[in-house]
C-alpha cells in the first residue's frame, strides 16, 4: 500500500479506537504506520532512513521482520515504558496501534506479510488473488477514500466524548448521562432539561 493509504488508515482506526483527536497521538499513529516499510529503500520512510532501511533490506525479505506481530510488541514495550512516564496512555498505545494496523491492512494487498515472522508463513486475508489491493490501484483508492471517510466519523465521535458517550446521550441511558456529569462537572456548567413528573404527583 502507499504511504499515504497506511496514515489514513492508522488516523481513522486510531481516532476510532482510541477515540481520540489528541494531535500527538494521532502523529505517533502516522510514524507508527511507516515503520513497517523501513525494511525498503524504495518506500517513503525508507528513503528518509536510507542507511538503516538498506541493512534491514540486505538481510531481511520484504514484508517480513518489520511486518509482524513480534516488532509490534517490541515498539509497543518501549512506546508503552516511555508512556507510563508521560501519564497520557493513549499516547503511549498510538504507535504501535498504528504499526498494528498497517500491518493488518497489508494483509490484504497481492503478497500478504509474514506476520507471524519468524514462522515464514504468508498472511494473506483474501483468498482469492484477484480480490487483493494492488499498489497505488483502484481498489487501494476506494481503501483510501474510506479511509478518510472513518477518520471523520472518528473526529466527530471523539469530539463528541467518544462512541460510548455517543450512544448514551443519544439512547438516554442513565449511566452514560451519569459518567458525562461527573468526567465534565469540574470543568464545566452542565445544564439539563429534565421532562417528568414528582412521584408524589403520581397518586394525587
Amino acid at each position: 500500500m502507499m504511504a499515504i493509504t497506511h496514515a489514513a488508515i492508522a488516523l481513522s482506526g486510531t481516532s476510532l479506537i482510541l477515540g481520540t483527536t489528541n494531535p500527538l497521538a494521532l502523529g505517533l499513529a502516522i510514524i507508527g504506520s511507516q515503520l513497517p516499510d523501513l525494511d525498503t529503500t524504495t518506500s517513503t520512510i525508507g528513503k528518509i532512513f536510507f542507511p538503516i532501511s538498506s541493512w534491514i533490506e540486505d538481510r531481511f525479505p520484504h514484508r517480513s521482520v518489520t511486518h509482524c506481530l513480534l516488532a509490534t510488541a517490541a515498539i509497543a514495550v518501549v512506546s508503552v515504558s516511555i508512556g507510563y512516564f508521560s501519564g497520557d496512555t493513549k499516547v503511549a498505545i498510538a504507535l504501535p496501534l498504528g504499526h498494528l494496523l498497517s500491518c493488518f491492512s497489508d494483509t490484504f494487498t497481492k503478497q500478504g506479510v509474514q506476520l507471524f515472522y519468524p514462522y515464514p508463513a504468508w498472511a494473506i486475508s483474501v483468498s482469492n488473488p484477484r480480490r487483493r489491493l494492488k499498489t497505488g490501484g483502484a481498489g487501494e483508492l476506494w481503501v483510501l477514500g474510506i479511509a478518510i471517510a472513518l477518520l471523520s466519523l472518528g473526529i466527530y465521535l471523539a469530539n463528541g466524548g467518544g462512541i460510548t458517550q455517543k450512544v448514551s446521550q443519544n439512547l438516554g441511558l442513565k449511566d452514560g448521562v451519569v459518567e458525562l456529569y461527573n468526567q465534565n462537572a469540574s470543568t464545566h456548567q452542565v445544564y439539563a432539561n429534565i421532562t417528568g413528573y414528582w412521584a408524589s404527583d403520581a397518586f394525587g
